[in-house]
């Protein structure tokens, strides 16, 4: 289940990567979950009411994978396009994991993905990433719908996650639109497709598939482009950054084939 949370409930700084032993014990104590071995909760593990919202109504997943006190990895993510709404419209996404992360090394066009090595760890050493918006339609709505995409795809899938970014429209189509939208066929109430509903489908089945593995994930809206100093902002302004350089990526891209 995808969850708004509250910005006091949070550590200001993303937290540091688990030790190689820590993350074996981790995995160690998934496959005794999977296999149904479990027979004592350790006090580690008992509880993380400390750090998030629960839902009254939430059915706890199984098999469950509790993270640690103040272990919620803060993403920030942003969505760019330039001379948006006009048919020359180019577009970029930015994902802001800390300042200790770099750009995806890789080419740009690539789109990488991360290798299925290990679902409870991270599988590139480089988060952060830049990009241009993959495929005909850039719309600054694609661009943070697939900003939103990006975090989790590359996220641990273990870590409790709190995604922040600027877009309502993104968080409500994740979280709240959907609902009704999947009930009517993707459809509005106007009976007109939903739009970007690709890019929203994508993003339901990576928080099903995070929730088996008992991974919450919060969505928090952030007020954008403030100018302020705090680590909100802060986060925002380097994802903001991210984004335009992705599109000004492909805008270089595009002029160098004509």
């Amino acid at each position: 289940m995808a969850l708004l949370c509250a910005p006091a409930m949070l550590e200001e700084a993303a937290p540091q990567e688990m030790h190689p032993d820590e993350e074996d014990a981790v995995l160690r104590s998934l496959n005794r979950h999977l296999r149904g071995e479990d027979g004592e909760t350790s006090d580690e593990g008992s509880s993380d009411s400390n750090n998030t919202l629960v839902n009254d109504d939430e059915v706890k997943p199984k098999p469950r994978v509790t993270a640690k006190k103040g272990s919620i990895l803060r993403i920030y993510t942003d969505g760019s396009a330039l001379r948006n709404g006009k048919p020359s419209a180019i577009a970029g996404v930015g994902v802001w994991f800390g300042d200790k992360d770099s750009r995806y090394p890789e080419s740009p066009l690539t789109h990488p993905r991360p290798t299925p090595s290990s679902p409870l760890l991270t599988n590139t050493p480089s988060r952060n990433i830049s990009e241009p918006l993959p495929g005909p339609r850039q719309t600054n709505q694609r661009a943070e719908l697939t900003a939103i995409l990006r975090a989790i795809n590359v996220a641990p899938m273990h870590r409790e996650v709190a995604i922040y970014t600027d877009s309502q429209y993104a968080i409500n189509c994740v979280t709240v639109w959907h609902v009704n939208w999947s009930k009517n066929s993707w459809t509005t109430s106007l009976g007109k497709p939903v739009e970007n509903q690709d890019l929203i489908i994508q993003t339901l089945e990576k928080l099903k598939e995070r929730e088996r593995y008992g991974s919450k994930t919060h969505f928090e809206w952030i007020q954008g482009h403030t100018g302020r100093n705090d680590g909100n902002s802060h986060g925002n302004s380097q994802a903001d950054r991210l984004a335009v350089e992705g599109a000004r990526i492909a805008e270089a891209m595009i002029n160098r084939r004509y």
